[in-house]
């Protein structure tokens, strides 16, 4: 497996794969593939509204295009590849009302896997608090200036803040 395999993988999780046809096959949605769907469509998969609209009784078209676009798999030179063309998809014994829902279970899912994640909103105010730095309480000074130890297997204590600082140098 290549590295960019396994971090797709990692982001996107393992590959979905569904019976069509009697061949085993991959469904993704990388760019690509969403960009497929745009120019065979007219249809944008980014817009909500388009994602009602895929559904295999009420606009064949959209749904088969749509599973068109996510079976192509970029090929080793490059090319970019589906093992069925949509003449082929729109025949009954590739795809009928019986496998059709399994089909399309796995075309939402990789859909979903596949779409930008919503970034959730950060509460400015939880995260003052977390940033909020207590002050502790002083120990105790020797005379030569450095903190009292209560303990001799402590090791020394830190003078100033500087001596957490760590150059880059």
């Amino acid at each position: 497996m290549k590295q960019t395999d396994l971090i797709t993988e990692e982001i996107t999780g393992a590959a979905l794969t569904v019976a069509i046809g009697g061949r085993d096959c991959v469904v993704a949605y990388p760019m690509h593939n969403i960009l497929l769907f745009k120019k065979q469509s007219g249809l944008s998969l980014f817009a909500k509204g388009t994602w009602d609209k895929l559904d295999f009784e009420e606009d064949s078209e959209a749904w088969t295009a749509c599973l068109w676009a996510g079976l192509h798999v970029r090929q080793d030179d490059g090319s970019w590849k589906a093992p069925f063309t949509i003449a082929e998809l729109n025949r009954p014994e590739i795809i009928s009302f019986h496998n059709a829902v399994s089909i399309h279970n796995a075309m939402f899912r990789a859909l979903t896997n596949w779409m930008p994640r919503k970034k959730t909103e950060v509460d400015p105010e939880s995260e003052k608090k977390n940033l909020t730095v207590t002050p502790c309480q002083s120990p105790e000074m020797t005379a030569e200036g450095s903190p009292e130890t209560t303990s001799a297997s402590s090791g020394s204590a830190l003078t100033a803040v500087s001596d957490l600082i760590v150059s880059n140098s």
